[in-house]
């Protein structure tokens, strides 16, 4: 069995500076879900941009989604999940048919 709590960190804007030069400029958003895993105590970042796509739960399924492949990869058939309650992440109908 595995224990695993997910979150989607805020937007990050890239480039990131504290110079004036750049506080004008369009930045890119980049997304970063964070997989933790209990069981092993390791993280799994999955990090793309708007460029490649948004922050809905479409994103967020596939990225949990390639999560759950890698257990199963490890013959793991239980697992328990925690996040918190953004509707984009964990209430969607999307997330429960990935399930």
């Amino acid at each position: 069995m595995a224990a695993a709590v997910f979150n989607l960190e805020e937007i990050l804007p890239y480039p990131s500076s504290r110079e004036s030069c750049l506080s004008n400029k369009r930045k890119l958003n980049v997304f970063n879900l964070t997989v933790y895993d209990y069981r092993d105590g390791q993280g799994f970042c999955h990090i793309w941009s708007e460029v490649e796509a948004l922050r809905g739960s479409n994103e967020i399924v596939s990225s949990v989604d390639n999560y759950l492949k890698r257990l199963k990869e490890q013959s793991i058939q239980e697992v328990v999940s925690f996040s918190d309650s953004c509707g984009g992440q964990n209430r969607t109908k999307n997330f429960f048919s990935m399930l």
